[in-house]
C-alpha cells in the first residue's frame, strides 16, 4: 500500500478473511433484523389503509359469493372464512346425506350458474363440460343416460362416496378456478406487488442506515456495526480515514452496484466483489478496489482523521 512520505511511520495490520466474513455476516443479520422491524411497522400501517380494507372486503365478497366459504366467528369476535368442506368435516351433528346435498348444491351452483368465476370466454359450456368430465372419470359413481344426455348417480353407492367426490372437486379444482379469475387475481396481485415493493424499499433503507448512516457516526474508520465488533475500518491509500466525499463515493458504488444491481442480476456483482476480496493480494472488494481504499485493523493502533491530527498527536 502506497503511503505519503510524511506519514510513512503509520503501519496497520491487515484484516483476516474470517474476520471480514464474520463482520459481513453480522451486518447482514443486523440488516435483516432492522428490516423486519421496519416492515412490521409499515405492514401495520398498510393493513390499516383504506386500500387494503377495500381490497380485503372485495376478496371476502368473492369467497362468500362463490358458495365455497362460510363465515365463522373467532373467540375475539372477529370474522373469518372457512372452506365449506372443512366446516362440514368438523360438523359431527349432521348426516352424510345432509353434507352431500350441501356440497352437491355448491358445486352445481358454481359450475352451472356462477359464470363470472369460470372461463366462459373460451367456451360458453365450459363449466358444464368440466363438471361432466369429473363425473365421466368416476364410472363407479355415475353412468351416462343417453335418454337425458346426462350423468346419473349410481344408486348402489353410499352417500359418503358421493360426498368425497364433490369435496375433491371443491378442494382440488373449483378453488383453483375461483382464485384464478380476473377479479380475484387483480386484487391479490396488487396487494402482492405492494408488499414486494415495500420489502425491497425497506431492505434498501436498512442498508442505507447500517452501511451509510452508522459509519458516518463511527466516522473514525467509517465502521459498520460488524466492523466495529471486530475492530477494523476503512482507510485511504495514505493510511488516513476517508473524507466524507471518499466515503460517499465508496458507499454509492457498493449500494448501486453490489446491492441494487445484484437484486436484478442474481447477485452476480456481489459474488464478484466477494471473489475479489478473497483472491486479491490486498483483499480489496469491488468498491474498495475502485476507490483505492483498504480494510485495516485498529486493534493496536489508532486511526487518524488526517495528517494534521497525526502530527499533533505524535508531537505532543
Amino acid at each position: 500500500m502506497e503511503k505519503n512520505s510524511n506519514i510513512k511511520e503509520i503501519e496497520y495490520q491487515s484484516v483476516s478473511l474470517p474476520k471480514r466474513f464474520l463482520a459481513g455476516f453480522l451486518d447482514l443479520i443486523f440488516t435483516i433484523f432492522l428490516s423486519l422491524i421496519l416492515f412490521s411497522i409499515s405492514y401495520s400501517i398498510f393493513i390499516s389503509s383504506d386500500f387494503y380494507k377495500d381490497s380485503s372486503s372485495d376478496i371476502e365478497s368473492i369467497l362468500i359469493s362463490s358458495g365455497f366459504y362460510v363465515e365463522t366467528n373467532n373467540q375475539d369476535d372477529t370474522a373469518s372464512y372457512q372452506l365449506i368442506t372443512t366446516f362440514l368435516d368438523n360438523d359431527k351433528s349432521n348426516s352424510n346425506n345432509y353434507k352431500l346435498e350441501i356440497v352437491k348444491e355448491k358445486v352445481e351452483y358454481f359450475y352451472l350458474e356462477l359464470n363470472c368465476y369460470i372461463n366462459q370466454n373460451i367456451n360458453p359450456n365450459y363449466g358444464i363440460d368440466l363438471l361432466n368430465g369429473f363425473k365421466e372419470s368416476k364410472t363407479d359413481l355415475f353412468y351416462y343416460d343417453e335418454t337425458t344426455s346426462s350423468y346419473i348417480e349410481n344408486d348402489n353407492v353410499i352417500s359418503l362416496d358421493f360426498y368425497l367426490f364433490y369435496k375433491d372437486i371443491i378442494e382440488n379444482h373449483a378453488i383453483g378456478e375461483l382464485i384464478n379469475n380476473d377479479q380475484y387475481l387483480s386484487i391479490t396481485t396488487s396487494i402482492f406487488s405492494i408488499n414486494i415493493t415495500m420489502i425491497i424499499i425497506i431492505f434498501l433503507f436498512s442498508i442505507i442506515i447500517l452501511y451509510f448512516i452508522v459509519p458516518l457516526i463511527f466516522y473514525r474508520g467509517h465502521t459498520t456495526l460488524g466492523k466495529k465488533i471486530f475492530k477494523f475500518g476503512s482507510l485511504n491509500i495514505n493510511g488516513l480515514c476517508l473524507s466524507f466525499w471518499q466515503f460517499l463515493v465508496k458507499f454509492l458504488i457498493f449500494f448501486f452496484i453490489e446491492v441494487v444491481l445484484s437484486l436484478f442480476t442474481f447477485f452476480i456483482p456481489l459474488f464478484i466483489s466477494i471473489g475479489m476480496m478473497t483472491i486479491t493480494k490486498a483483499h480489496q472488494n469491488f468498491n474498495e478496489y475502485l476507490t483505492n481504499t483498504y480494510s485495516l485493523s485498529y486493534e493496536n493502533k489508532k486511526f487518524y482523521l488526517n495528517y494534521f491530527e497525526y502530527i499533533s498527536k505524535n508531537n505532543s
